[in-house]
Order: structure tokens, then sequence, then C-alpha cells
């Protein structure tokens, strides 16, 4: 039987909640603005949220469409050092709410071929049984593994700031865009990183850019502040 979009979705809520428990997360919150439950593994030094990654569910066309799971990662000693600026800059996502900005993010695709793609399942409870024998079967350790091995901050120091300007894939390394600039500078200077000066300087060359654009103005004042916080460190 096809079942409605709100029964799919509860389907996939309450079989992930198995799922998020087996890989050692726990349940904290289901909100109004975010379709499945929150799932929560947490330490002094990191959060780490696993969610489903459903796409679109058509009863009408009998599919709902899925690619495994996102991992998204906060750690603490980057983020909590700029996330009290970043309301400044208008940098919020609704799921960040409950994390914090997140450092980086990862999609079962980026390591399990299964799941590299879009996937489509029947709208049915057998469809929604189908999607978690998949899910269990693929590479979600290795995943997380994958996650654990970015958690170094002189890891993240190579990915981003290998060069003085930005790298053109951070896409590619899952790194959060929303105030890449200021982590990108937490970071460097976390480890020691000889080109922070530069790094720096880089940033600073285009506040009168910033300036012109509506939703970058406030960017140089926020960017200062962080540099003024960094000093002390």
């Amino acid at each position: 039987m096809v079942l409605t979009k709100e029964k799919i979705k509860n389907l996939i809520s309450e079989e992930f909640i198995k799922f998020a428990n087996l890989h050692g997360f726990r349940r904290v919150s289901l909100r109004d603005d975010i379709d499945y439950n929150i799932h929560l593994k947490d330490t002094e030094t990191i959060k780490n949220v696993i969610t489903p990654a459903i796409g679109r569910i058509s009863p009408i066309g009998n599919y709902f469409q899925a690619a495994g799971v996102s991992l998204d990662t906060h750690l603490r000693v980057i983020e909590e050092v700029w996330e009290d600026l970043a309301h400044i800059v208008d940098i919020s996502i609704p799921r960040a709410q409950l994390l914090g900005p997140w450092t980086y993010s990862l999609m079962l695709g980026n390591i399990d071929s299964t799941f590299s793609d879009w996937r489509k399942y029947e709208c049915t409870a057998k469809g929604v049984t189908k999607f978690f024998k998949d899910l269990n079967a693929s590479n979600v350790v290795g995943l997380i593994e994958k996650s654990r091995s970015r958690e170094n901050i002189w890891q993240l120091d190579k990915l981003l700031n290998k060069n003085v300007e930005i790298p053109n894939c951070i896409d590619d390394f899952g790194l959060n865009g929303n105030g890449l600039v200021f982590r990108r500078l937490v970071i460097a200077k976390l480890a020691n990183n000889t080109n922070y000066d530069n790094i720096v300087s880089y940033h600073r060359s285009f506040y009168a850019e910033y300036k012109k654009a509506s939703p970058l103005e406030k960017y140089p004042d926020a960017i200062e502040a962080l540099i003024l916080r960094l000093s002390k460190f």
C-alpha cells in the first residue's frame, strides 16, 4: 500500500532511531523545522550529528529519494572561538541552531558508491525497509572514520590553508562555506601556520569590496574582532 508523505517520514524517523543508536548516536530533539530526529554524538571537544539524507517524497509517483546519511561535525576548539560573531554577519542554518556552526559535513556517497547519487524507493513500508537494509549494508563505519580523520586541526589546516588564497575545491573537503573566512583564520592560528599573517592580509584586501555589497558590509568589523581575539592566543 502506498503511504502518505507524513507516514513515510514517520516510518523513516522510527527506523532511524535504531540505526543511529547502533552507531553510538542518541536522539536529542525533534523540531518543527527539521523533518527527522536529530541524533547526536558529543564529547568535550566535538559534536557529530547524523541525519537521513532524504530527498523528494512522491506518493503519487510511488517513490521517495534517498542518498544514505549525512554526518555534520562541529569542532568546539574551532567554532567556539568565533561562533558568537556569526549573528553579526547573519550566518545561520536551522540545524546549526542546535549544533552550533558545523565545521564540515560528509555524505555517505563520499565513500560508498552505493549512495553516490539519489536512489529511489517505493513509498511503502517495504520501500522503507529496503532503504534501511541498503543503509545497514553500506559503509557507514567508513564515513564515521573519515569524519574522525578530519578532527585534527593540523589536518584541516593542510586542507584549507596550504596556500594564502582560499582553495577552489572546498566542497570536496566538505568544509562549511558559511563563515569560512572566520574558520580558516582560527584554524591557521591554532595550527601555528607560518602564513597566518599573510592570510589575514589576504582577507583584509577584500574589505573595500565587502563594504559595497549589502550582505557583506559587516564582515570587516567581524573579522577584525576575531583577529583581535586571536592575537591573545
